[in-house]
């Protein structure tokens, strides 16, 4: 009895264009960006910390070696969110190179402050030195992960949303195929041009 269930409801799910769209979009579509977004964080993580850490061992300026960490994390993530979202060509300086600098920066503010304000409630409350790391450490980890959503819906719902949809060719209409149309164009031009060699 389930077995026939579940055979009902998968034939009228394929049987369901709308269904299948969303399928489309929803699973593949999204699917696709959001892993290769993840896997551009992950090296973007990476490519901040190596530059971090490069420059503390070439003994430069702790806050100078923070920032140029974070520029360099940015960089990468913004080829790789490109990349992500299929994005070729030039890109626009004031509609994608300007927001996406601006929520980089805005995503540091909100990871420094999670931070601080952590470190503050930990010492509010009294809490022991391995207590207070572990406490400012979930924190960090907290935000990173709103961030990291918080980032993936801005890209993909406003930054780097498809907008050449509008400007598409119209499609054939559903269930006529494009050589039967042509096929039944020639002939009617055909019909046509008999009819007014007749007339003539």
């Amino acid at each position: 009895m389930t077995t026939l269930v579940l055979r009902s409801v998968t034939r009228a799910i394929r049987a369901n264009g709308t269904v299948r769209a969303v399928y489309r979009y929803g699973v593949r579509t999204v699917g696709r960006r959001f892993t290769r977004f993840a896997f551009g964080s992950v090296l973007a993580l990476a490519a901040s910390e190596a530059t971090l850490e490069l420059c503390l061992v070439a003994h430069v300026w702790p806050t100078v070696a923070g920032a140029a960490g974070w520029f360099a994390g940015a960089l990468v993530s913004y080829v790789l969110s490109r990349w992500a979202w299929e994005r070729r060509g030039r890109p626009h300086v004031l509609k994608e190179m300007l927001p996406f600098w601006l929520i980089s920066a805005g995503t540091v503010i909100v990871l420094s402050a999670a931070t601080s304000l952590a470190q503050h409630l930990a010492l509010w409350w009294g809490l022991h030195q391995f207590e207070r790391l572990a406490f400012v450490g979930a924190a960090y980890l907290a935000a990173n992960a709103v961030t990291f959503l918080t980032r993936f819906l801005i890209f993909h719902y406003f930054l780097f949303a498809d907008r050449g949809s509008a400007s598409q060719p119209p499609t054939s209409v559903p269930g006529r195929d494009d050589s039967t149309s042509s096929a039944a164009a020639r002939e009617d031009s055909a019909s046509v041009r008999a009819g007014s060699a007749t007339g003539g």
